[in-house]
């Protein structure tokens, strides 16, 4: 869906008529398909669909749970366990979900991210649910999507996060205390957790590798590598798979880059725990040819500036829209 909606775009800007609207109508195909073949009613959440297959997987460190994955995984339906990847419906925005859709599947998915047996966890969200019964099944292996907590896909959701209270206002799926909540987490996943033979300049000021143990805080992959003495162990000291500064920029701070020549602010501060944030600056940023600067302090206000001078100007938190 989202290159088919990126070459619509680019086709227009190129003045090809006929390719955008053959990537216009691929997108309108691919968005049927996701609205209704990958929402399971039972799950309240969108899933994906499975080829099927799986069997008992034979590293389950715990066999007890019963976990069995040709159940999880039935043939050519929608899997049977909530996925972080699910939220990616909502990457896209209105250009996917609209108010109706948002009403129907946002309350019952987005809460699950604050729920503990959900996605929740003290180092970052869980790729899939942990009241899952194949839960974190497959131990041994250091790429797993079952249970650890990655950057990219946590990034992913954040950004879904800011799109759904940016471009919905009167959504009740999400507060901005909630994603700067989420948002917290994430810096901590990136400052606060450990891995063998650290190598962060300073030391301990954390890392960003492929995946963390949601609840323990190291470095699932990396651990598992020196575990076994294996030759690649360090592969993942420039990692980075992360945008958090986007999502400060573009999140947090509300920047949001638009088509035409004009540029949204709208920061994501107005509620708890977030409303105690009481400043920020953003300096040389560069955008369709101008210096862009921002500020905010509750004296002077929510302020943009143009090449060095004030371009727009509020009292108090929220939109501004600036033309460039």
């Amino acid at each position: 869906f989202g290159e088919a909606i990126a070459g619509a775009k680019m086709a227009t800007l190129l003045g090809n008529a006929s390719m955008a609207a053959n990537f216009t109508a691929e997108a309108a195909k691919t968005k049927k398909l996701i609205l209704d073949e990958h929402w399971s009613e039972s799950l309240q959440s969108f899933a994906v669909i499975s080829p099927g297959g799986g069997g008992v997987p034979s590293d389950d460190p715990t066999p007890e749970r019963m976990c069995n994955l040709s159940d999880v995984r039935p043939p050519n339906a929608t899997v049977k366990v909530r996925e972080l990847l699910a939220f990616m419906p909502f990457y896209y925005g209105r250009e996917l979900i609209d108010d109706v859709a948002l009403t129907k599947t946002g309350p019952p998915m987005w809460r699950q991210l604050f729920d503990k047996d959900g996605f929740a966890a003290p180092f970052g969200l869980r790729t899939a649910e942990r009241r899952a019964p194949c839960y974190n099944y497959s131990f041994s292996h250091g790429d797993c999507w079952n249970g650890p907590s990655w950057p990219y896909e946590t990034a992913r959701v954040l950004t879904a996060a800011a799109n759904i209270l940016q471009e919905y206002p009167d959504q009740s799926t999400l507060t901005d205390g909630q994603y700067f909540q989420l948002l917290s987490q994430y810096v901590f996943q990136h400052t606060a957790t450990s891995a063998n033979n650290d190598t962060a300049h300073p030391l301990g000021s954390g890392h960003v590798f492929e995946n963390v143990h949601a609840d323990l805080g190291y470095w699932n992959n990396r651990a598992i590598m020196y575990w076994e003495n294996k030759p690649g162990r360090n592969q993942g000291d420039d990692y980075n798979h992360s945008t958090l500064i986007d999502l400060i920029l573009t999140g947090l701070f509300g920047i949001r880059p638009q088509a035409n020549r004009t540029l949204v602010v709208n920061p994501l501060l107005t509620g708890p725990p977030a409303q105690p944030f009481k400043s920020f600056t953003v300096e040389h940023l560069r955008y369709k040819g101008r210096d862009v600067g921002i500020t905010w302090t509750p004296t002077s206000g929510l302020r943009v500036f143009l090449d060095g001078k004030i371009a727009a100007h509020r009292a108090t938190l929220g939109l501004l829209r600036v033309d460039v």
